[in-house]
């Protein structure tokens, strides 16, 4: 059997979002042998630990043989040059392009979409965008050809913010910068405020109270922040977010992809899925729109198990089938049916070649409805057999 590649997964961050990127990843190091994933767990500014050791010791001693990231700009320089080796990284984070440093990332453009499309079902015509970070040209025109601003009115605030103030959902906005202040008090009332930088959400909402500014009657508020922080808001805050456990196997994908000898992607691996949770600060009006998130995650625990797609949308949706069937496709590419039997696939493909179970059985554990209609479709994707697939497999 050939060694297997150590990937250390690495984020600055503790929140239900990296534990979804995490699973992503694992899932994906599951289906394919040769990879094993450990977690690591490094302070914002690398700082020492309360006991004084090195937050990066561990990963040193470890030696993994690529890495898996979720970390902004700073703490991925500070991380890497801690290293001292290279091997190759995928980031998952927004950050600025770096030489040898993969990204796989949402795609801006997809996430504010959904934050536009659901201020707009909830009846506001006044949408704008809060940047508490530096400003990026290319997500701000973005933006701009979505909302398609109406003469006069400046649509973006950008300004930079000490990360402290997002990272703290407990600590006060005041006292609140002037620009900031007179461009909110500007914005026609109401309004539907998208905050794309994480905690700036969160930031917002305490600005708007300490102007006597009401969210979200006066200020409708979309943030981009997991449930942890999205729940510590009062009001509680509206969060669209891309998803995680997609992100996290693409990026093993990709990673495991470099460490075959593929060269590394130039350009970002954008993923599209986006998971739109609504809370308070929009009102509590939830719009009838699909879950593609509960969807997806549905399909990839129960899939095995014989899923239908009726069971899918009753398991995971509020809308009707049709509405269902366009929207996962225009997300993911595939038809609701198509992704099931994927998932089926990717788990017999794994049974295959890991496992000496009979053919019949692994069509049994894959949730199909007989040996002949697995040996059909798996056919119809891989071009061979079920058993001629196992005879190719390496020993």
């Amino acid at each position: 059997m050939l060694p297997s590649s150590k990937i250390a997964f690495i984020s600055a961050y503790v929140s239900a979002y990296t534990h979804r990127l995490l699973r992503g990843a694992l899932s994906f190091a599951e289906a394919h042998d040769g990879l094993v994933i450990r977690e690591f767990r490094v302070p914002r500014g690398m700082r020492p630990e309360a006991d004084g050791r090195d937050p990066v010791s561990k990963l040193l001693a470890w030696q993994p043989d690529g890495l898996l990231t979720f970390m902004e700009d700073e703490e991925l320089d500070l991380c890497l040059a801690r290293l001292g080796r290279p091997c190759p990284v995928v980031n998952m984070c927004y950050t600025r392009a770096r030489p040898g440093v993969a990204k796989v990332t949402g795609l801006f453009s997809s996430q504010a979409k959904v934050a536009v499309d659901h201020f707009r079902q909830q009846g506001l015509r006044s949408i704008a965008m809060l940047r508490l970070a530096s400003p990026e040209s290319t997500r701000e025109q973005a933006f701009l050809n979505i909302i398609r601003p109406a003469a006069g009115v400046s649509a973006i605030f950008s300004e930079q913010m000490d990360p402290a103030l997002l990272d703290d959902p407990n600590l006060p906005a005041n006292p609140v910068l002037q620009e900031m202040a007179a461009w909110l008090r500007s914005l026609p009332k109401p309004s539907g405020l998208f905050c794309p930088v994480m905690g700036s959400g969160g930031y917002v909402i305490r600005v708007c109270q300490a102007l006597g500014l009401r969210v979200p009657e006066d200020i409708a508020v979309v943030g981009s922040d997991d449930t942890d922080v999205s729940l510590a808001s009062n009001p509680t805050l509206t969060s669209v977010i891309p998803l995680g456990e997609q992100i996290g196997a693409e990026a093993a994908r990709v990673l495991a992809q470099i460490l075959s000898g593929m060269p590394i992607p130039q350009d970002p691996v954008l993923c599209e899925a986006m998971d739109l949770r609504v809370r308070q600060s929009t009102g509590l009006q939830r719009a009838h729109v699909c879950d593609i998130a509960a969807a997806v995650d549905h399909i990839s625990q129960h899939a095995c198990s014989g899923l239908t797609v009726a069971q899918l949308l009753r398991a995971t949706q509020k809308v009707s089938y049709n509405t269902f069937h366009a929207h996962f496709k225009a997300v993911t590419g595939l038809t609701p049916g198509l992704a099931i039997q994927r998932r089926q696939l990717e788990e017999a493909r794994r049974l295959l070649g890991g496992t000496r179970l009979a053919v019949t059985t692994v069509a049994e554990k894959c949730g199909f409805t007989s040996s002949s209609d697995f040996a059909r479709r798996f056919r119809a994707f891989e071009g061979i057999s079920p058993s001629q697939f196992r005879h190719q497999q390496p020993r």
